[in-house]
């Protein structure tokens, strides 16, 4: 199954804190287990990030110049179109560098699965399929990606690939966002937002 999550589609959500806005892509859950949750956030000022105990982030600025995340021991550095990951259940204060960004976020539980995230840029052409348990999630960030004859996936659009293959084509100047999420749960199921 291919599905296209067009950007446009996606609700906005604003943060309590007033600091910034989620949109959530998709979700996979085992009972009352969230397994993974994929979204984009847009941050507008500094601020506390939000704790999740139990769960790790692989967050990736796609958008403006990045942010420190300041921890009690040590400060991440989060750049533009660099993924990084780190434990959910750190407690973090975030520090733009220049002005708002937006993000791609990953959490995932990793006792229920595993997340990579990988960056593609400029014109390449790419087969990929989504194995038993797998769901592949093809982000465009820049310009445009060619998905054949499934149609094209422009700025801020999503594939989420399960249990399929697909033949994808970056145009020139494009860039995108390969996320890999292999599940071990047996019952999980996906939602798009």
């Amino acid at each position: 199954m291919i599905q296209i999550i067009r950007f446009t589609a996606l609700q906005q959500t604003p943060w309590k804190n007033g600091g910034g806005t989620t949109r959530e892509i998709a979700i996979a859950r085992a009972a009352d287990a969230l397994i993974w949750r994929l979204s984009i956030a847009d941050v507008g000022v500094d601020g506390p990030f939000s704790k999740f105990d139990g769960l790790r982030r692989i967050l990736t600025v796609i958008d403006g110049h990045g942010m420190e995340l300041i921890g009690p021991h040590e400060t991440l550095q989060a750049n533009y179109a660099v993924p990084l990951s780190f434990d959910g259940a750190l407690e973090i204060h975030s520090r733009l560098k220049d002005g708002p960004l937006r993000d791609l976020n990953l959490i995932y539980n990793p006792a229920l699965c595993t997340g990579r995230a990988q960056m593609m840029v400029g014109y390449s052409r790419h087969s990929i399929e989504a194995k038993f348990g797998q769901i592949i999630a093809l982000h465009c960030i820049r310009g445009s990606i060619s998905l054949g004859d499934i149609g094209q996936l422009h700025q801020g659009d999503t594939a989420l690939i399960d249990g399929d293959a697909i033949h994808y084509t970056l145009a020139e100047g494009a860039s995108a966002l390969l996320i890999s999420i292999q599940t071990v749960a047996n019952n999980c199921v996906m939602a798009e937002r």
